[in-house]
């Protein structure tokens, strides 16, 4: 208001001025005059202001300007700093050994993605996910160890731990590069000796980049209320032993329920987690057939074994002309009954395999007298080769012949299909149609009383 009032009377002055016919001098000679009052105005008010003002109020005002501008400099002294230009590549002049470590470094400070992929219940599922480019700081001693080998120590707890599930079948998958090549054959001598059924190393596809170690399970897996208790072993002991590995299992539909797959990948920087890299995710089905186990037999044979009655056939259809004698591999009917069916879909397949009769061969794990009925069970290399569980219930009228047969001995049974559901198949009213001994010597099962004898 005082600048508008000073102007006002200035123009006033002039607009006098040239009027009255006075010189020009004299009118800034009164503006001069009027500014030197407006500023004998302000100072006064001032003054006043100083006089009639408490002390107190005054330190308050003080302290709260010196706050406001403490403030306002740590803001700016806070704000960053603008970045520093890259190093320039190596030059000739340097040492190999300068170079080999500035060229790691700038491979891996390239970028990466952040994987923002869906999780459900700890699981991690490829895509749909969007790749994030984020900026890798990374000096040459940030670029972690240049090999990884596992110790004696290390060793003999992943035998440990792993040895209680044999028979469980894990599917390797490595990168191309010596260190990972020379890692996943370590790591498949390690699951052969605890037992387990290992195919591969195989290559992983070109178009993915392996980073460290990741563990792939079927889909089937993803909204089940716990995962299978190898692969918990399995991730337990990689925490326990200090491997890098992405603490989350992915879902693939690649991998078949009772397999494994494990990718091994180049090493990263130490400093940056497995999980921020994009899932790995197989290009194709996993085949069940070229597992090899820790005697260097091919874990088919089993399964070659279980049809070995198939040559009967023929005779048991001529024998039992009112039976309905199946010539299939039972997975051929899993997949065909519950593979990517619906459950009504499912049931009405389900139907027309009910009550049908199967021969199979198998090795025997245990025999046990359940609710009443004498029952047979495989061991644990037929069921994980298999895929799902079998049970063979037998009349009680065989229950001292079953009693007396050992644990290991090769059986051909006939048997009829009762139950079946994606994770067993259930037969009944079996009879024993051949056993092999331990020494090989195979033979015909004796007729029990009041049981057919046409074979």
């Amino acid at each position: 208001m005082a600048l508008r009032a000073l102007a006002s009377d200035t123009r006033s002055a002039l607009v006098a001025a040239v009027v009255s016919g006075a010189p020009l001098a004299g009118a800034l000679e009164y503006r001069a005059w009027l500014v030197n009052q407006q500023d004998a105005h302000h100072l006064n008010a001032l003054a006043n202001f100083f006089v009639t003002t408490p002390p107190w109020l005054l330190v308050v005002e003080f302290i709260a300007l010196s706050l406001v501008l403490f403030f306002v400099l740590q803001w700016l002294s806070a704000r960053p700093k603008a970045e520093t230009p890259a190093k320039p590549p190596a030059s000739v002049n340097e040492s190999p050994a300068s170079a080999i470590d500035q060229g790691r470094a700038a491979v891996l400070s390239g970028g990466g993605t952040i994987d923002q992929s869906t999780h459900y219940h700890g699981v991690g599922v490829p895509g749909p996910f969007v790749p994030v480019p984020i900026a890798l700081t990374v000096t040459p001693s940030d670029v972690g160890p240049a090999t990884r080998t596992l110790s004696d120590w290390q060793i003999v707890r992943l035998v440990a731990a792993l040895s209680p599930h044999p028979g469980q079948k894990v599917a390797i998958v490595a990168t191309s590069g010596a260190e990972a090549q020379s890692f996943a054959h370590q790591l498949r001598s390690v699951f052969l000796e605890s037992g387990w059924f290992v195919k591969g190393p195989s290559p992983a596809p070109k178009d993915q980049a392996a980073q460290d170690l990741q563990i792939s399970l079927s889909a089937a897996h993803f909204s089940a209320p716990s995962p299978p208790l190898a692969y918990l072993t399995l991730k337990g002991a990689f925490e326990f032993l200090g491997l890098k590995f992405r603490d989350r299992f992915i879902a693939d539909p690649s991998v078949p329920p009772h397999i494994i797959a494990l990718w091994v990948g180049a090493i990263s920087p130490a400093h940056l987690r497995p999980d921020i890299f994009v899932p790995l995710a197989l290009p194709g089905p996993i085949e069940d057939t070229g597992f090899e186990s820790s005697d260097g037999t091919n874990t088919d044979a089993p399964v070659a074994a279980a049809f070995a009655a198939k040559s009967t056939i023929a005779d048991l259809r001529q024998g039992y002309p009112d039976r309905v004698i199946l010539d299939d591999d039972p997975r051929d009917i899993m997949k065909h009954v519950f593979g990517d069916k619906t459950t009504e879909e499912a049931q009405g397949l389900l139907r027309s395999y009910l009550g049908s009769w199967m021969t199979l061969a198998f090795v025997v794990g245990d025999y046990q007298e359940h609710s009443g009925e004498a029952r047979l069970l495989p061991t644990a290399v037929v069921t994980t080769t298999l895929g799902f569980f079998t049970y063979y219930y037998f009349d009680n009228a065989w229950r001292e012949r079953l009693a007396g047969l050992r644990k290991g001995t090769m059986v051909a049974v006939l048997g009829k299909i009762s139950h079946m559901d994606p994770s067993k198949i259930v037969f009944r009213d079996c009879e024993l149609m051949a056993m092999e001994d331990d020494d090989s010597d195979r033979r015909q099962a004796e007729p029990i009383p009041g049981t057919s004898d046409r074979i």
